[in-house]
């Protein structure tokens, strides 16, 4: 069976279909790291137009409620008014940090924000509350302020939980001298994440089917079955080594490229810390249910047309700020803010952890292996049972065309979705334990259906009459 193997493996190599596809796949790493640079520019500028308008605002706010402070002696404006002034220096300092690049006094000034946040709820405010002086001075058309200016109670414990968790979390970077790390940054670790989660999951199937979709059909093409049949091997031998040859193939097509890119923007732009925390599902390899849901939250989405929507009588500015631009919650990960909408005051579930970058992405090759074995006894099967190379090569590329473009991952697993092996094909998903998906439950469907998938192709061209 191995010189069969290897005979595969350097067939698949001198294929000139083969480097075409593998050509296109280098296009599309290409594409994915450039429109991430050019993403990254185009937020930069926006996030510091946002920041220099919300240093405007609160601006405003401060001599705005320092003025109904003065006038009504009221507490509450006092309050507010001297944090409004304070967050009005952040928000400056923030942009002025951004324009100049400088992610470590960026860091410090984030630091500083969440220190005065916990201060001001649960000091200030609490002090208020405590002694009976939220309402105090506040004219009757000022009673429902209190929860303008400062929401509603649970809402308030929410924001200090968060607080805290960002603290504790930013703090440990400055600690261990671990640089931020931005979602659009092209960084060796900041690129394999992006990579496995975003890229290979829509196009790993349809590669593996355009590269191997031949691999036996091709056989009779080329009339190359009688030397085949020749070798002193049975059929389930043949189809166990085209199958093994396929896997080896997939993981090769699909990881190799990626990694001479992880490698490239490591020396061009920097690896990255290894060490950079990324949230993990500690269950992920020893549970077959994930958490329902992984987040657990208060609050509401909000979209990109936040800013021209701000209420100057309402404070929800910051929060806007906070949860739409705030790419440090708790790591590089998918929990963090991304796509124009945010969930108030994200908490994370109790099973996860953080882990670093460098461990969250070894282990992202586990799901990754599972699914390319799957991807191959797809392959071998399409193959097999449509016969014809040229049949073969339409009928995986629709395969696969379809799977890419019709299945999204489920936000909830029932039982039909459980064994559906597509629901399995993002490894960070898996591991950061969304979507009520797992590791060891992606295991479980994927090898079933790969040895299904086997069975079937050993039933089908054992029991055909091949002509030669």
């Amino acid at each position: 069976m191995g010189p069969l193997i290897r005979f595969e493996i350097k067939k698949a190599v001198k294929s000139r279909k083969n480097r075409i596809v593998l050509a296109i796949y280098c296009i599309l790493i290409a594409s994915m790291i450039f429109s991430k640079i050019d993403e990254g520019a185009r937020q930069r500028t926006e996030n510091i137009s946002n920041f220099l308008f919300l240093e405007d605002y609160y601006k405003l706010d401060h001599t705005t409620y320092g003025n109904r402070a003065k006038q009504f002696d009221a507490p509450l404006f006092k309050i507010y008014s001297d944090n409004a002034a304070i967050r009005a220096e952040y928000y400056g300092q923030k942009a002025k940090t951004m324009l100049e690049r400088d992610v470590y006094a960026e860091l410090d000034a984030d630091i500083k924000h969440y220190e005065n946040e916990l201060k001001f709820y649960t000091e200030d405010v609490k002090s208020l509350v405590d002694s009976g002086q939220l309402l105090k001075g506040l004219p009757s058309r000022y009673m429902d302020y209190p929860s303008r200016l400062l929401s509603s109670p649970d809402m308030r414990q929410n924001a200090v939980d968060y607080y805290r968790l960002q603290h504790e979390f930013l703090t440990s970077l400055r600690d261990n001298n671990i640089k931020p790390m931005d979602r659009y940054e092209m960084t060796g670790y900041a690129f394999l994440y992006s990579a496995f989660d975003e890229l290979l999951p829509p196009i790993a199937l349809l590669i593996a089917l355009l590269v191997l979709s031949d691999i036996m059909s091709g056989e009779a093409d080329s009339g190359s079955f009688k030397f085949l049949l020749l070798q002193p091997l049975p059929r389930g031998k043949v189809v166990l080594a085209k199958t093994i040859a396929a896997f080896l193939i997939t993981l090769m097509w699909l990881l190799v490229p990626l990694f001479v890119a992880f490698l490239f923007l490591g020396l061009v732009n920097g690896f990255g810390n290894p060490n950079y925390p990324v949230l993990y599902l500690k269950g992920s390899f020893t549970s077959l249910k994930a958490p329902s849901a992984a987040p657990n939250y208060d609050g509401a989405y909000l979209g990109r047309g936040f800013f021209s929507r701000v209420s100057w009588e309402r404070d929800t500015a910051f929060l806007g700020a906070e949860y739409r631009h705030g790419h440090f919650y708790l790591g590089y990960s998918k929990y963090a803010s991304e796509y124009g909408y945010f969930l108030y005051y994200a908490l994370p579930n109790k099973e996860l952890v953080l882990i670093p970058i460098a461990i969250f992405l070894l282990r992202c090759l586990v799901p990754i292996t599972l699914f390319a074995l799957f991807a191959a006894a797809l392959a071998v099967f399409v193959s097999i049972l449509t016969r014809k190379g040229v049949i073969s090569i339409v009928v995986g590329t629709l395969i696969g065309v379809m799977f890419t473009i019709f299945t999204i991952q489920p936000e909830r697993m029932n039982l039909s979705k459980a064994f559906n092996p597509l629901a399995y094909k993002n490894p960070i998903v898996l591991l950061s334990g969304l979507g009520g998906v797992t590791t060891l439950l992606g295991a479980f469907v994927l090898c079933i259906c790969s040895v299904l998938l086997f069975v079937l192709a050993y039933r089908i061209f054992n029991k055909r009459d091949i002509i030669c």
